[in-house]
């Protein structure tokens, strides 16, 4: 590997994201799908993963839309992860009740 390649992928390592979300690393944490009869279990999984990806609060609505342009737009992108984690982990017979969800913490409650 050349000088050039290291220092340009020692760049991208430095750079962090907007919001501090490992993109890469959200769609490798797929769980059996959300259907009847396996609340307790994929509550347990999707919780941690949202967690690990520090956008749980944002199901418990205990993160409140900002103000402020910016602060507004990584709130956005992080209620979006957290509405995609949820969406891609439902089966195709509940997926009904997060369809018509404008916020994380809608999908959420409707399940």
């Amino acid at each position: 590997m050349s000088d050039q390649n290291i220092n340009n992928n020692t760049k991208v390592l430095e750079k962090k994201s907007e919001c501090d979300i490992n993109w890469g690393g959200l769609w490798t944490n797929k769980i059996y799908p959300l259907k009847e009869g396996n609340w307790v279990a994929w509550k347990t999984q999707i919780t941690g993963i949202l967690k690990l990806h520090k956008v749980y609060e944002f199901i418990e609505g205990n993160k409140p839309k900002p103000v402020d342009a910016d602060e507004l737009e990584k709130w956005e992108r992080k209620d979006l992860v957290a509405m995609n984690m949820i969406q891609i982990n439902v089966s195709d017979e509940q997926i009904i009740h997060v369809t018509e969800a404008k916020s994380a913490e809608e999908k959420w409650n409707n399940l």
